[in-house]
């Protein structure tokens, strides 16, 4: 069972490059579209690479091949009548693209052919925009319903996460973006990943072994494993708080003899 360790920050802070730190072979599903190349020139204060090789890594972009031109039409997003956005039907394949890779990985944790130790989602951010515009091409909807939400918290505790859990791997990372919420009675302000709704986003932390909240400060991406904060970040490894963003630093906690 491998650990599945959520790393949530704000952009730019460095989450994809210290998740790719984690032991190869390595498999990146890459929904935000970034690449790989510029990550092997970053490097730590002291001066050496993060990522002193690409080696070991795969990286599959799923980004969506076709873009539709922009339309602005009052109502194309609201509810009632009206016709499921053109953007949306791109999901449809990138979803189907996904499962195909998950059930490889499911099999023998291999897929094309190669062996792997770690599994990178990144984004979930990007990801759960996927499952929400694949619902309203499912359902021949121009926006999502109530209902909707309620289908996506099934999906994902009850398929997406368990899924993950039963892969053959030692590690799957999930990098994601943060949001907040203001209560409007107490007026208190927290901070979550970004889950397929907010009320979702917050039961995150519960599914995972490890939740962390990555910042940059001082020229450094650091791992925040406790409350930081407006966010409540958790470590069921008791991983150390606050700590470098590279696997190296948390190799003695995460790693069972």
């Amino acid at each position: 069972m491998p650990k599945v360790i959520i790393i949530a920050g704000n952009p730019l802070t460095g989450k994809t490059l210290s998740s790719l730190t984690f032991p190869k072979n390595l498999l990146h599903i890459d929904f935000d579209g970034n690449g790989l190349p510029n990550y092997k020139k970053i490097l730590k204060p002291d001066g050496t690479l993060v990522l002193p090789s690409l080696e070991g890594i795969t990286s599959i972009p799923m980004i969506k091949k076709e873009v539709p031109e922009l339309v602005l039409k009052t109502g194309y997003l609201t509810k009632g009548k009206g016709v499921t956005p053109s953007y949306a039907f791109g999901a449809v394949e990138l979803i189907s693209q996904y499962n195909t890779i998950i059930n490889s990985l499911a099999h023998d944790g291999t897929y094309n052919g190669l062996k792997f130790s770690t599994l990178v989602i990144d984004s979930l951010t990007e990801f759960f925009r996927l499952w929400r515009e694949n619902l309203l091409v499912t359902n021949s909807q121009p926006s999502l319903a109530i209902s909707d939400y309620g289908t996506m918290e099934s999906l994902l505790f009850g398929q997406f996460f368990p899924r993950l859990k039963a892969l053959p791997l030692d590690y799957v990372i999930l990098t994601d973006h943060i949001t907040a919420e203001k209560d409007e009675l107490t007026g208190m302000i927290t901070e979550m990943p970004v889950g397929t709704s907010k009320a979702q986003g917050k039961m995150l932390g519960k599914a995972v072994t490890e939740l962390w909240r990555q910042v940059f400060t001082d020229g450094r991406a650091m791992w925040r494993t406790r409350p930081y904060g407006l966010f409540e970040a958790g470590s069921r490894s008791h991983v150390s708080d606050p700590c470098e963003a590279n696997f190296e630093a948390v190799k003695s906690f995460l790693v069972q003899d």
